[in-house]
């Protein structure tokens, strides 16, 4: 009984994303009511993972993407995920970005600067969406390469959105001033080369 409930649901989700993909945008609401309690999940699990405080509430968080998302929504609907696993991947990029750039204007950063590109933190245009969700990934794979990647990928983070300066990260991460500028000039460069690739 379960596995049909889950099968249900899967199909669910799959008729309202292939609806927002051929342009019925009132099927948005609907999937979001739908996915709601997935997205909490994730917007939980997102915040107790950031590396610095959260600044951010679990449902504040998910109601920042939901608006981060419309824009996607009524640009080209085509485009948005097909599936329920590549849609919660999206939302997951979006919860990363969201909360670290909400961290970062805490601490009075008006921009972040990502592949010698300044983008604003306060009003953040569909393409800055797109960007800090390659911005995401890129520190994702960053993170499962091998030789400190995690760690790596965080002081990555803390430099670009955080504003922090090597000596900070380095107190942050419970590493050296030396490492951290290590881990911040390596990581950078293969975020550039990660865009690089995909342009």
């Amino acid at each position: 009984m379960a596995d049909q409930e889950a099968i249900s649901y899967e199909e669910e989700i799959r008729k309202l994303l292939l609806a927002i993909r051929q342009g019925q945008k009132d099927a948005f609401e609907p999937l979001i009511e739908a996915v709601g309690h997935e997205l909490h999940k994730l917007s939980a699990f997102r915040l107790r993972r950031q590396p610095h405080a959260p600044t951010l509430q679990t449902t504040a968080l998910v109601n920042e993407v939901v608006l981060r998302l419309i824009p996607m929504v009524n640009r080209s609907g085509g485009n948005f995920p097909d599936n329920r696993k590549d849609f919660l991947a999206l939302t997951s990029h979006l919860m990363r970005c969201t909360s670290a750039a909400d961290y970062a204007r805490k601490r009075k950063l008006s921009t972040i600067s990502v592949d010698d590109k300044e983008i604003p933190l306060a009003d953040w245009a569909q393409e800055d969406v797109e960007t800090l969700v390659a911005l995401d990934q890129a520190l994702t794979e960053i993170a499962a390469s091998p030789s400190n990647g995690e760690r790596r990928s965080r002081a990555v983070e803390l430099f670009l959105f955080g504003g922090l300066n090597y000596r900070e990260i380095a107190d942050e991460l419970g590493i050296t001033d030396d490492m951290a500028r290590r881990y911040c000039q390596t990581g950078v460069a293969q975020v550039r080369q990660m865009f690089t690739s995909r342009n």
